[in-house]
C-alpha cells in the first residue's frame, strides 16, 4: 500500500469518526443538563490524561519498531510487553479505587474516578494493540479499530436519547462498553500476538526498563504539551463553576475537531519519515508546512455558517460560539506540531527536544493561567493567552527542528500569526455575514498573493509521494 493510499485509508476511518463525535459534540448539550454536561466534560478532561500511567513504555516499543512489517514483528516478545503492561496498568487502578477515591466527598467526582480507573485497563490494552497496527503499517486495521469505538457509543448514545435515559452516569457506561468492543476487534485482529503465553519475568522487566528509556521522553512531553491546555482549563474550572467550564470546554472540542482530522495523516507520515532520506524529509518539510497553513486558512472561513446553524441548535450556549472565534486558530499550531514538528524529531530521534519545548510552554501556561484567572479574572484574555501559548509552543518546537535540519522559516510564522489575528478579530466581532464576507476577502488576496506558490507545493509534493 503505498504512502497516498494509506493516507486515504486513514483518512476515511477518521473522517466517520469525525462525523460521529461532531454529532455527539452538538447534540449533548442539546439534551443534558448544563451541569450533566459539565460533568461529561469532565470526565473527558481526566480521560485524556489516562496516556500518562504507561510511564512511556508503550512509546518506547512504537519508536523502536515502528516502520517494521508485521512478519518480522516478534509475536513473543511483543506479547511479553502486553502483559506486563496490563499488570502495571491493573496496578495502578487498584490503586486509583482504593485510596484516592475515598478522599472524594461528591459522589459524582467519585464516580468519574472510578471509571476512569476501570477504563485504564482496557485503554492501554487497546492502545497497545493499536501501536502494532501502527508500527506495522497495518492502516486498514487501524481504521476499522478508529471506527469502532465511535459507531458503539453513538449508537448507545442514541438508543439513551430515545428512552430519555441520557444522563452523564449513562454515558459513562456506553464509553466503557464502546471500549470493550474495541477490546474484542483487536483479540481477533492480533490473535497470535495477543494470545497468553508465560510471562518471561526477567527478560519483561529488562525490556521494560529500555523501552520506559526510549519512551519516558516522549510520555512526559506529551503529558506536559496536554498540561499546557490543561492546567489552564483546570483553573478555569476552579475560578468559574462547572456551566462555564462546560461551555468552553465545547469550544474547545470544537476547535479541536479539525486538528483530530489532520493528526489522522500524522500517523501515516512518521513510517514514511523513518524510511525517507534526509534530502527528500528537507524538500517534505517545507512545502507540508506551506500547505497545511494555506488548508487552515481556508477552512476557517467554515466558523461562520457553523455559528449560524449552532445557535440555533443550542442557543443556551451562545457564549461558546464566541468563545470559538479566539480558540479556532488553535488548529493551526496543534496540527503543525502533530503533522510535521513532533513527526520530524521523532523521526530523527530527537524525542528530548520535544520534551524541552513542551515543558518550557507548561511553565508559560501555568504563568499566565495563574495570572489571568487568579489575579486579572478575565475569561476573554484567559482565552487570547491559550492561542498565544499555542503559538509560542509551536514556534519553540519549530526553531528545535530547523536547528537540526538547518532551515528557516520566519516567514511562515509571521503570516500565520496575522491571518489568526484578522481571523479572530473579524470573526469575534462579527459572526454574521459581514464577517464572512470580510474574512473572505481577506482569503482572497492571500490565494492571490500565494497562488503559484501553492501550485510549485503541490507539485513537489506529488512527486515526493510517487517516489515513496
Amino acid at each position: 500500500m503505498n504512502f497516498i493510499r494509506r493516507i486515504q485509508t486513514v483518512l476515511c476511518g477518521n473522517a466517520i469518526n469525525l462525523l460521529i463525535s461532531i454529532f455527539m459534540v452538538i447534540a449533548l448539550p442539546k439534551y443534558l443538563t448544563m451541569e450533566d454536561y459539565g460533568y461529561w466534560q469532565l470526565f473527558l478532561f481526566y480521560f485524556s490524561y489516562i496516556g500518562l500511567f504507561h510511564l512511556g513504555w508503550e512509546d518506547g516499543i512504537y519508536l523502536k519498531y515502528v516502520g517494521c512489517r508485521y512478519d518480522d514483528l516478534d509475536k513473543k516478545y511483543f506479547n511479553n510487553q502486553l502483559m506486563g503492561v496490563m499488570i502495571f496498568e491493573l496496578l495502578i487502578s487498584t490503586m486509583i479505587v482504593l485510596i484516592l477515591s475515598r478522599h472524594i466527598s461528591n459522589d459524582s467526582y467519585r464516580l468519574v474516578l472510578i471509571y476512569i480507573a476501570v477504563m485504564n485497563v482496557i485503554y492501554h490494552y487497546n492502545g497497545f494493540c493499536s501501536y502494532v497496527f501502527q508500527i506495522s503499517s497495518r492502516f486498514y486495521d487501524y481504521s476499522k479499530l478508529v471506527i469502532i469505538e465511535p459507531v458503539v457509543f453513538c449508537i448507545t448514545t442514541l438508543f439513551l436519547l430515545i428512552t430519555n435515559k441520557c444522563v452523564f452516569e449513562n454515558l459513562l457506561t456506553a464509553k466503557l462498553l464502546s471500549m470493550i468492543m474495541v477490546f474484542v476487534f483487536v483479540n481477533y485482529r492480533l490473535t497470535d500476538m495477543v494470545h497468553p503465553q508465560k510471562i518471561e519475568l526477567v527478560n519483561l522487566f529488562h525490556d521494560a526498563i529500555d523501552n520506559i528509556k526510549v519512551g519516558i521522553n516522549l510520555m512526559i512531553a506529551n503529558v506536559a504539551g496536554m498540561l499546557v491546555i490543561g492546567f489552564i482549563r483546570y483553573a478555569i474550572s476552579n475560578t468559574w463553576d462547572i456551566i462555564v467550564f462546560g461551555k468552553i470546554s465545547l469550544s474547545l472540542s470544537l476547535s479541536n475537531f479539525l486538528f483530530f482530522f489532520i493528526n489522522a495523516v500524522s500517523i501515516v507520515l512518521l513510517p514514511s519519515l523513518k524510511r525517507a532520506t534526509y534530502n527528500e524529509k528537507i524538500k517534505l518539510y517545507d512545502n507540508v508546512k506551506f500547505l497545511l497553513s494555506s488548508f487552515i486558512f481556508s477552512i476557517f472561513i467554515f466558523y461562520f455558517p457553523i455559528y449560524f446553524v449552532l445557535i440555533e441548535w443550542i442557543p443556551q450556549y451562545v457564549d461558546s460560539f464566541k468563545y470559538l472565534a479566539i480558540l479556532f486558530p488553535l488548529c493551526i499550531y496543534e496540527s503543525r506540531n502533530s503533522l510535521i514538528i513532533n513527526n520530524y524529531l521523532k523521526a530523527l530521534r530527537k524525542e528530548r527536544l520535544i520534551l524541552y519545548s513542551n515543558l518550557l510552554s507548561l511553565l508559560f501556561s501555568v504563568i499566565v493561567a495563574f495570572f489571568c484567572t487568579m489575579i486579572l479574572k478575565d475569561l476573554f484574555i484567559t482565552l487570547c493567552s491559550i492561542v498565544v501559548i499555542f503559538f509560542i509552543k509551536c514556534f519553540v518546537a519549530d526553531r528545535y527542528l530547523c536547528s537540526v535540519i538547518n532551515k528557516a522559516g520566519y516567514k511562515q510564522y509571521l503570516l500565520d500569526w496575522l491571518m489568526s489575528v484578522l481571523f479572530i478579530l473579524i470573526a469575534y466581532n462579527y459572526s454574521d455575514f459581514v464577517g464572512f464576507a470580510g474574512y473572505f476577502f481577506v482569503l482572497l488576496i492571500y490565494y492571490i498573493l500565494t497562488w503559484k506558490r501553492i501550485k510549485k507545493s503541490l507539485y513537489k509534493l506529488k512527486k515526493l509521494s510517487l517516489a515513496n
